[in-house]
């Protein structure tokens, strides 16, 4: 008999639904928003000479594929 009363308990723990402010919308809603926060405390943006910088390599680079695939197209024109 004490075998049976322990499997109704048991059973009856486990149809008991436990709200868990953990899962609900709002607490998630703010916890992610939270993290937004803490990430943009992270930022570190770069300094006027580095974006000066990196404009002036982009536009170096670009310029040199171009004459790269103006090359190619010249040669490949020539060979037809």
């Amino acid at each position: 008999m004490k075998n049976k009363s322990k499997v109704v308990s048991e059973d009856n723990k486990s149809k008991v639904k436990v709200k868990d402010p953990k899962k609900k919308f709002s607490y998630k809603f703010k916890k992610w928003f939270f993290g937004i926060g803490k990430e943009f405390g992270r930022i570190t943006w770069p300094s006027k000479s580095r974006i000066v910088r990196d404009f002036f390599t982009t536009i170096i680079i670009v310029a040199l594929l171009c004459l790269i695939f103006l090359g190619f197209d010249q040669i490949s024109g020539l060979i037809k």
